[in-house]
Order: C-alpha cells, then structure tokens, then sequence
C-alpha cells in the first residue's frame, strides 16, 4: 500500500500519543508503530514486503438494491487525511449517486441487481473482511464533474465468492472492489 502524505498533514505537529489513538481507528496494533514511527511519519513508504492489513465491513443493501460493504468513515477519513493534493475533497458521498451510503465498497450495483432478476441476498448484515491495496487516481471516465478520484484498491475473495454465489461474475464490471477517498472537481 503506498501512502500520500499532504503538506497540511506534514504541518501538524502531533505527539506521538495523539498519532497511535488517531492510527488505532483505523490500523491494527501492529501497524500503528510503523505509522508513528518519527522517520515513517517524514515520508511513509510501506514497501511491497509488508503485510496487507485486513479489515471488515457489513454487507447492506439501499431500497433500490443497490448493495455494498458498510465501511468505517475512518477508513475514508485517514486515508483523506494523508492526501497530497491540496484541490480534492472527499467524496460527495451524500449525493442521490452514492444512495447516501457514506464510505463503502460496491458489490452488486442496482441496474445489476435488476437485470438478473436476483433473489434476496441472505448475507445482509454480515461481516465481510478485506485487504487493503494499492492507491492511485484516474481521470474517470462517466463522471464529468471530476478531474480526478483516488482510489484504494480492496481484495476480498469472500465478496467475489458472494457475487458468484448468486450468478454473477466475481467483480462488478471488470472492476476490483475499491473504496473512492477523494474527488478532485474540474
């Protein structure tokens, strides 16, 4: 996982104590010493050889089917946080677009739902546990109002077993299952 350090955050001048409670929301214990580790903090580079860091989310469907993986804001928050790009903001996750979910992983989209005809997802309510990824951004394509949004890549073979589960190919679109943290508007 590579991780993008904002001139804002660089600014803070935070003790060690207030960064291990910030880093513990999100990382596991074994991951708050190198995030707080005074030559990490100056320019964190977390190299291949680490270890992903699991996580878990509930799976939730919105009224009109659209299902996804409910995720901590914290998540999205931290990763924000470390930004290096002063113009994004976070995604406007309230907007009828998102179905006002908040941070998230989409599963199975609405027009997907729809057109296989799919029967009730059992697994509502669920925990589904995933692996933190790459981050990089993209001009995206379809969304015309942003120039760029960052993304972290998520691995989950439970969501591709649950999307094939109920006839569906293991990613939605040919896409890796992702958690979008910031937009950057044109």
């Amino acid at each position: 996982m590579k991780i993008i350090i904002s001139k804002k955050a660089k600014k803070k001048n935070k003790s060690k104590e207030f960064e291990e409670n910030y880093w513990k929301t999100i990382y596991p214990d074994d991951y708050v010493d190198v995030l707080v580790n005074e030559e990490v903090l100056n320019e964190i580079k977390i190299a291949s050889r680490k270890k992903q860091v699991s996580l878990v989310g509930t799976l939730k469907k919105t009224q009109d089917n659209f299902v996804y993986l409910d995720i901590s804001n914290n998540i999205l928050n931290g990763l924000y946080s470390m930004l290096s790009d002063d113009d994004a903001e976070k995604p406007p996750y309230d907007l009828k677009s998102f179905n006002n979910v908040g941070a998230h992983v989409s599963v199975i989209g609405v027009s997907e739902y729809k057109d296989n005809d799919l029967e009730e997802i059992k697994e509502l309510g669920e925990e589904f546990e995933f692996k933190t990824g790459k981050i990089y951004s993209v001009n995206p394509d379809g969304w015309d109002e942003m120039s760029s949004v960052w993304f972290m890549d998520i691995d989950s073979p439970a969501l591709e077993k649950l999307r094939q589960k109920y006839g569906l190919p293991k990613l939605m679109e040919d896409h890796i299952f992702h958690i979008s943290f910031a937009v950057k508007r044109k």
